[in-house]
C-alpha cells in the first residue's frame, strides 16, 4: 500500500506506526521533547526506516483502493473455449468458470460497475433456496449442466478486438448481467471444475445504460431500482462515497469499508441515499413513500447528468442530509422516548426519515420543494440549488436543522394521533397515518412548518 525507500536493504527492519487518530500534533511535541528513544527515533527517520501512517494518510489510501472497485476496467482480456460467433456488433461464445473467476480476481467489483444489482449473496429468501443457492448447487453437483441451466452473462465494451484463439482484448467492459452467475462460480471456487461452461454474449457498444437497462428489463429486478439505476445504484452510491471518506453500510463485499467506518465521521446506507433521491427527484417529494418509477422527473435528471461532474455534488449533498437527518432521529427518539415505538415505528424507516428530514432542512433554508418549475432546465436548476442550500443547513446549521426535524416530527405525529381510538390498534393507527400522510400536500406541512419556526423565534426573542 505505501513504497519504501530503495536505499532500505532487506535485512534491515522497517517500523511502522499506523493509528486511525491524527499524528501530526503528537509527533511535534515529540520532536521537541528530549526523551531517550529520540536518537534511536532520529536514526529511524534520517534512514527512512519508520513510516507514520495516520488517519487522514490511511484514509487517503484506502479510498483509492476502494475507488478501484467502482471504476470500469480500462482494458480486460477474455478467453473462451471456442472461437467466437460474431454477428454485426454482438458475439457470442461459451468460457470456463475458472475464466470468470480470473476475470474477477484481476479486476475485482469493478467488474459490475454498470451491472444494475450488485451481488446478493447466498442467503436463504423466506424459507426457500434462494435463486444464487441453485446455481451454487449446479456449479458444485451438477457443473457440465450449467451451459443447459443458466442464461449466462453479458458483457458491454465501448471496443472489442479479437486476438485469436477465442481470445477477445475489450476497453472499458462491464458484466451488465450476469453478476449473481459470477460472484456464485466465484464464491465456489474450491468445486469448479473445467467442465463447467457459461454462455456469454458480449456487445460492443457505447450506450452503457441503454445495454444495461435492456439486459436487465426481463429479470426479476424492481422497475424502481431498474429505472433509478442509470443515476443511483449501489455502485455509484459506494464510489462517492469512497470518494469522501463516507462508509456505506451494510456491505459485505469490502472488507476496506469497515477501516473507512473507523475513520470516517460518518455512515450512510443505500436505502436512505434512494430515499432521498426520490423524495427530491419526483414529480412531488410525497413520491418518496412510491415505488412508482413514473414519479421521477427523467427528464430533469437528463439536463443534470449531461454533466458528469454533477453526479458527485448531488450525492454530496444527499450523504449531507441523510447525516443530518441520523442526529435529527437520535435526537427525536431521546427527546420523544415515552411514544416513540407505540406509535411512531414508521419514522424508523428510509422514507419518513428523508421525508422529514427534507421538510426540515427546506423550512430552515426558507425553500419550498414541492414548488416546480414548468422547464426542465429550469427545474434542474432549482433543484442543484435546493441540494445546495440543504447540504449547507445540514452541515452549518445543523443545531437549526435539529430543531426544524423535531417540529417536522410533531408535524407528521399529529396525523397518527388524530387515528387514535379505544378500538383502533398500533398497526391502524400506522396505516391511517402513512394514509394521512401521503395525501396531505407536501406544501401544507411546509408553510405550517416554517409558520411554527416563526413563532418559536418570535418567543426566544422576547425571552431575551
Amino acid at each position: 500500500m505505501f513504497d519504501t525507500p530503495e536505499t532500505i536493504k532487506a535485512s534491515e527492519p522497517v517500523y511502522v506506526i499506523a493509528t486511525a487518530t491524527k499524528t501530526q500534533r503528537l509527533l511535534e511535541l515529540y520532536q521537541e521533547s528530549k526523551r531517550s528513544s529520540r536518537k534511536f527515533y532520529d536514526t529511524l527517520m534520517a534512514e527512512g526506516r519508520l513510516l507514520v501512517v495516520d488517519g487522514p494518510e490511511l484514509l487517503r489510501t484506502l479510498q483509492s483502493v476502494y475507488r478501484k472497485s467502482f471504476e470500469v476496467p480500462s482494458e480486460l482480456l477474455l478467453k473462451a473455449v471456442t472461437d467466437w460467433l460474431k454477428v454485426k456488433n454482438v458475439r457470442l461464445g461459451v468460457v470456463t468458470g475458472g475464466e470468470l473467476i480470473r476475470l474477477y480476481d484481476t479486476h475485482g467489483d469493478g467488474l459490475f460497475f454498470e451491472n444494475i444489482r450488485s451481488f446478493l449473496g447466498l442467503e436463504r429468501n423466506q424459507d426457500r433456496e434462494s435463486v444464487n443457492r441453485r446455481i451454487v448447487k449446479t456449479v458444485e453437483i451438477h457443473p457440465e449442466k450449467m451451459l443447459e441451466r443458466n442464461n449466462g452473462i453479458t458483457i458491454r465494451a465501448s471496443k472489442v478486438r479479437s486476438t485469436g484463439s477465442g481470445a477477445l482484448k475489450l476497453e472499458n467492459a462491464s458484466i451488465v448481467n450476469g453478476c449473481q452467475t459470477t460472484m456464485c462460480i466465484v464464491a465456489s471456487r474450491d468445486q469448479v471444475e473445467d467442465t463447467l461452461l457459461v454462455p456469454v454474449k458480449v456487445i460492443e457498444s457505447a450506450e452503457s445504460w441503454q445495454v444495461a437497462h435492456s439486459a436487465n428489463y426481463q429479470n426479476r429486478v424492481r422497475q424502481i431500482d431498474l429505472d433509478l439505476a442509470r443515476y443511483l445504484r449501489p455502485q455509484l452510491v459506494q464510489r462517492a462515497a469512497a470518494r469522501m471518506g463516507i462508509a456505506v453500510k451494510p456491505d459485505a463485499s469490502q472488507g476496506v469499508t469497515d477501516l473507512i467506518a473507523t475513520i470516517s465521521d460518518m455512515q450512510i446506507t443505500y436505502e436512505d441515499t434512494k430515499a432521498f433521491y426520490k423524495g427530491v427527484f419526483s414529480e412531488r417529494p410525497t413520491n418518496v413513500f412510491d415505488n412508482n418509477y413514473n414519479k421521477l422527473q427523467t427528464s430533469v435528471l437528463d439536463v443534470i447528468y449531461e454533466h458528469e461532474d454533477l453526479s458527485d455534488k448531488v450525492f454530496e449533498a444527499l450523504f449531507g442530509l441523510s447525516g443530518a437527518g441520523r442526529k435529527g432521529r437520535e435526537e427525536s427518539v431521546r427527546v420523544y422516548s415515552s411514544t416513540e415505538n407505540k406509535y411512531f415505528q414508521r419514522f424508523q424507516k428510509p422514507e419518513y426519515n428523508a421525508y422529514i428530514s427534507l421538510l426540515a432542512a427546506g423550512a430552515v433554508a426558507g425553500v419550498n420543494l414541492a414548488k416546480r418549475e414548468h422547464s426542465a432546465n429550469a427545474e434542474a436548476e432549482r433543484l442543484l440549488g435546493f441540494l445546495a442550500a440543504a447540504k449547507e443547513v445540514a452541515e452549518v446549521k445543523t443545531q437549526e436543522f435539529v430543531d426544524a426535524y423535531l417540529m417536522s416530527y410533531e408535524l407528521l405525529s399529529e396525523a397518527a394521533f388524530a387515528s387514535i381510538t379505544a378500538e383502533s390498534g398500533d398497526a391502524l393507527v400506522s396505516q391511517e397515518m402513512w394514509r394521512k400522510i401521503t395525501q396531505t400536500p407536501y406544501e401544507s406541512y411546509y408553510n405550517t412548518l416554517r409558520m411554527r419556526m416563526q413563532g418559536e423565534l418570535a418567543r426566544r426573542q422576547r425571552q431575551l
